[in-house]
């Protein structure tokens, strides 16, 4: 798990909208949500660029599980959790059988098979006998401090981009109310 937390100082931005009165608290925490959830999107896609470099393919409904944002604090602060834990094999893509395994995309796993029952997993012997069976699973070959430090910086940058554009609309459009 890596703990993004993205926050911003209210206050800053509530002093430029004391023309608005009582609507200036509301206006800034609508151009926060906004900000958040188009920052939480570019967030999605660097992590899945960082998770190409490093040879992993996951697909965009893998992804989207193991990705989720957490909105705190009314809204002015946002938690991120990246799941970095063994995939299924089979949820990485469609899992062809061979005569030596499995293969899923690019990947092959000597000595698995599917059973398309129960879900259709990709599964390994446990021992030397029929049973138990254990789940294939891939490995996430990236630490995440590793992730965390080319993430921190990006995830800052965009989100301040963002909420800069944000806040000029409210902005704008409050301006355009008081005519």
């Amino acid at each position: 798990m890596i703990g993004l937390d993205l926050r911003i100082n209210h206050a800053e931005y509530s002093d430029a909208f004391k023309v608005f009165g009582e609507h200036s608290r509301r206006m800034v925490e609508n151009a926060v949500r906004r900000a958040t959830r188009k920052a939480k999107a570019s967030i999605t896609v660097k992590i899945d660029k960082i998770l190409r470099e490093k040879g992993i393919n996951i697909g965009q409904y893998v992804r989207r599980y193991r990705v989720r944002f957490y909105f705190r604090d009314e809204g002015m602060s946002i938690k991120t959790y990246i799941g970095l834990n063994p995939i299924a094999v089979h949820k990485l893509g469609g899992a062809v059988q061979t005569r030596s395994g499995v293969q899923v995309g690019n990947m092959k796993f000597p000595g698995t098979f599917i059973i398309r029952r129960y879900g259709g997993g990709v599964y390994r012997r446990a021992g030397l006998d029929r049973f138990p069976l254990v789940m294939e699973k891939a490995q996430v070959n990236v630490t995440p401090h590793e992730l965390g430090s080319q993430l921190l910086g990006f995830a800052r940058a965009r989100f301040e981009a963002i909420l800069q554009q944000e806040m000029n609309y409210e902005f704008q459009k409050g301006i355009g109310r008081l005519k």
